[in-house]
């Protein structure tokens, strides 16, 4: 009787398993880093441990500036609540940002304003002569007696579209007054 041999290649085999062992680790430490990614610093779990919320080099005069500047954050959101955003001058319109004027519906001849947040005197009180109504309905600027000239340019990048002041938009504030 003649004998049978099984030959087994052990080097393939052995690839293959390094392959497969190669995925599972690459696996695992994906796993790993996108747990990682939305645990808080800090211990795992997102508990911080007290020495990691004040780091050793803090100076008291950067909490107090810290602590002046959300006042002044605080403020200017409270104004936002009863403001409304500028948006670009002509003449002696002041336009109001697109999507403010939704808030701006009360504003008519004869309202009184108050205009703050630019630097350039434009700051004041106003009473509106005239007021522009946009497609949609709402006020999107308003007749104004000011001392201010326009610094007119041509669109909000300086290329084509009617020539504006674009210096306060978004960053004036108009509020009944």
């Amino acid at each position: 009787m003649a004998e049978s041999k099984v030959v087994v290649n052990t080097a393939k085999d052995n690839t293959k398993i390094y392959m497969i062992l190669g995925v599972l680790a690459i696996a695992g430490i994906a796993m790993y880093m996108l747990k990682k990614k939305d645990e808080p610093a800090g211990m795992p779990g997102g508990q911080m441990r007290t020495g990691d919320m004040i780091p050793n080099d803090i100076d008291i005069d950067d909490i107090e500036d810290e602590e002046e500047e959300e006042e002044e954050e605080e403020e200017v959101a409270q104004d936002l609540n009863t403001c409304i955003r500028m948006g670009s001058l002509h003449d002696n319109w002041v336009g109001i940002q697109s999507r403010s004027r939704y808030q701006a519906g009360n504003i008519q001849a004869g309202t009184k304003i108050k205009i703050s947040n630019t630097t350039q005197g434009l700051d004041g009180n106003y009473t509106v002569l005239s007021t522009w109504i946009d497609t949609n309905g709402n006020v999107g600027a308003m007749d104004l007696e000011t001392n201010y000239t326009p610094r007119l340019t041509n669109g909000p990048d300086g290329t084509g579209g009617l020539a504006r002041d674009y210096t306060f938009d978004g960053e004036g504030l108009i509020c009944m007054a």
